[in-house]
């Protein structure tokens, strides 16, 4: 028979979950009802289907706001002392089911927002997701302007994706103090560190933390020896993930592949060096002077010039006379599309594809080709959608018509 052991915090929250005097209004009670009593899926039409999803994802940020703000308030009327429940952010997590360091950061989110009405109106409202709000509160502190820029951020996180406004805001942020990423950067190298536990049952157990640089690096690194899927083999991704780690490993002891399989990628715009002011990884992660100059002194960094168009970085040509895209196409295709045009499905599992045939005589040129994934390489081919490219940028266009 097996055994394990609850941990001891993990009791402590339970046994004080069951003392508070918890009494749950009869709204809730309706609330819960009329969830439960929600239509099946398979009932509906795809419409219906479609928005089911965005409704239900609006009503979930909704209620997610209400608990911040309740917890706000809880907060500053120090319930937790009435009942010995320790911090605000204990009873928090006691009550929600989560560790004590998900209950402080939504009690940290709602003091973040008694400062910032149109951010707490717009979570209420569900115009904008928790992400949105937490990279929001984050930015707040660091920008001089915040009070000022407040409705309009709030007006753009609206209609934009979290990675996108965290792209913003770095950018605001660096234009108001343009050595805010290498501080950041130090920060979060203050904070590495990396543990290896033998767990004594014939395993090891790898976690810790890597800035933004070296995190990039050793994905880059793994990407090179991560073996794609094939027939026959049965490993999962992280079984996969865990043999490249070893084989990279196994390449560094004996020497071969030296200084790694593949550099990180920096995105100058051409426009602006020497100083590369704005340079970025290809994550997005803005560099300050100073990251940018060590970087560049690097044998194993890859720069890719290009230029800002609309948003979206679009690397210079780097065209060769052959079909397949070279190595340095493929870095600068992923630079600009970062993953399948169509669905975001990550570079790593896309097809270079050329918008002209290469057989009709289509080019093998940067502003020619684009990233799909093979799902979307095949919805392409039967004929689902168009790609048109506008200022060297690739466009999808449905063909399917509503009947």
């Amino acid at each position: 028979m097996g055994f394990f052991e609850i941990p001891a915090a993990a009791l402590r929250r339970a046994r004080l979950a069951d003392e508070l005097p918890v009494e749950i209004l009869p709204v809730f009670q309706e609330l819960s009802a009329l969830v439960l009593g929600l239509p099946d899926p398979a009932d509906l039409s795809v419409e219906q289907r479609l928005g089911a999803v965005q409704a239900a994802a609006r009503l979930q940020t909704m209620l997610e706001a209400y608990q911040t703000q309740v917890a706000g308030v809880s907060d500053a009327q120090r319930d937790s002392r009435l009942f010995a429940a320790g911090t605000t952010g204990s009873m928090v997590a006691a009550l929600t089911g989560n560790n004590r360091a998900v209950g402080s950061a939504i009690v940290g989110r709602a003091r973040d927002l008694r400062s910032m009405p149109h951010v707490a109106g717009a979570y209420r409202a569900g115009e904008i997701t928790g992400r949105h709000v937490h990279l929001l509160c984050r930015a707040a502190p660091r920008l001089r302007h915040f009070p000022v820029l407040e409705a309009d951020l709030v007006a753009a996180a609206a209609v934009i994706e979290p990675v996108v406004l965290a792209q913003v805001l770095d950018v605001l942020i660096t234009q108001d103090r343009r050595e805010a990423p290498d501080e950041d950067l130090r920060g979060a190298r203050a904070k590495r560190g990396l543990h290896l536990s033998d767990l004594g049952n014939g395993l090891y157990r790898v976690d810790g933390h890597l800035d933004q640089v070296a995190g990039a690096r050793l994905r880059d690194a793994l990407t090179g020896f991560t073996d794609p899927p094939r027939p026959g083999d049965d490993r999962t991704p992280s079984q996969r993930l865990a043999d490249a780690l070893d084989d990279l490993v196994s390449a560094a002891q004996a020497n071969t592949r030296p200084l790694g399989v593949s550099g990180v990628t920096v995105l100058v715009d051409a426009e602006q060096l020497p100083d590369g002011a704005g340079a970025r990884l290809e994550d997005g992660t803005l560099l300050g002077p100073d990251t940018f100059a060590l970087l560049t002194c690097s044998a194993v960094v890859s720069v890719i010039l290009g230029k800002r168009r609309a948003g979206t970085f679009v690397p210079l040509a780097l065209g060769r006379a052959q079909r397949r895209a070279s190595h340095a196409q493929w870095a600068a295709l992923t630079a600009r599309d970062r993953g399948c045009v169509r669905c975001g499905q990550p570079a790593r599992r896309c097809h270079a594809h050329h918008i002209t045939p290469w057989a009709a005589g289509g080019q093998t040129d940067i502003d020619a080709m684009c990233l799909l994934c093979p799902r979307c390489h095949r919805d392409l081919h039967n004929g689902r959608f168009t790609i048109q490219m506008i200022d060297g940028i690739p466009h999808c266009r449905s063909t399917r018509r509503r009947t």
